[in-house]
Formats: C-alpha cells, structure tokens, sequence
C-alpha cells in the first residue's frame, strides 16, 4: 500500500505522514528530501532550476521509483503544479492519494523558514510583519492547487486539529493496517 499526501506548503503533509508511518510501521518519505538525496541540491537550490514543468517531471519520477518500492509506506508529496508528472500514479490500485486541506489562517500559524540548507528556523517577528503578504500567497495557492488537486478524489480537512489527530483520522478512514 502506498499513501501520496498532497497539499500546500505547510498544510502538514510530512508532519501528518511521518506519524503515519510510525503508528503502522511504514516506511516514510519525504519528496523533497528525495529531491536534496537526488539532485544533490537542497530544496531551495533545486526550486531555482529550470522551470516548473521540468522541476515537476523530477519529482514525478522520483514519486515513480519510491512507489516501486514493494514496502508499504507514505510519502509527502511536495506541491506540483504539472498534473501530469503525478495524475498516472492516482490509477494504480495500490496508491491512495489524499489531499490535506485547511484554511489560509491555519496554514499560516504553522509556517517555517528554511534557509538554503534546508535547515528550519523561526523568525515571529518576520513572519509577523509579512503576514498579509503570507496570506495572500497562500489564498493564491490554495486556489490553484485546488483546481490541479481536482482529480484527486480524496480530501482530508486538517481543521488545525494536531497532527496526530489528523494521521489518525486517516488510518481509520482508509483502513490502514500495519
């Protein structure tokens, strides 16, 4: 079995699939920690080459080669904007593809930085006075996700509960077993 979160940066996909992954001993990955592994960049590194599209068709793969994997596991889809670098993976019987959802000013209390090592850091009094532009871009990419996200069938609304109890609440949704 194969578990393909998606959703917005910061919606909890990692946070939601690495607790997964533990309660059904499951293995776990994280897309863009695949693409740093892979690339040999970081995440911000890899964000500036090329366009979306070819930056899309390597992630596309690399979700490919994880889901060849025969362990069951879950795995942390970073946001794509080209459908098709993922929508052949959605009619595979052995994939559930979920997409995490909630609000703008949910999201937004759970923003982190990275710097270009992808090291996490909190910076409030940035992120405080940058709330509004923050905000917009999320409204923004909620929307158009929203619209590529449309062929995935299922939706999980994050509702700023805790991550675990959000994972739960997916286990038991779809019957996950270890």
């Amino acid at each position: 079995m194969n578990v393909l979160l998606f959703g917005v940066t910061c919606v909890g996909k990692t946070t939601v699939g690495r607790i997964i992954a533990g309660k059904l001993d499951w293995d776990f990955y994280d897309l863009d920690e695949e693409v740093s592994r892979t690339q040999g960049m970081s995440a911000a590194e890899f964000s500036q080459k090329g366009t979306i599209e070819q930056r899309d068709r390597i992630r596309g793969r690399l979700i490919g080669g994880l889901l060849e994997k025969p362990e069951n596991k879950v795995i942390a889809v970073s946001p794509l904007s080209y459908r098709p670098a993922f929508e052949k993976y959605l009619r595979r019987r052995d994939v559930t593809a979920i997409v995490l959802i909630d609000t703008p000013e949910h999201i937004y209390k759970r923003i982190e930085f990275v710097d270009s090592h992808d090291t996490v850091y909190m910076d409030a009094a940035y992120k405080k006075s940058h709330k509004k532009e923050y905000m917009f871009r999320l409204t923004s990419d909620i929307t158009h996700y929203g619209r590529i996200y449309s062929v995935i069938p299922h939706r999980i609304d994050v509702r700023q509960d805790k991550a675990d109890v959000v994972a739960n609440r997916i286990i038991n949704i779809y019957d996950l077993k270890r």
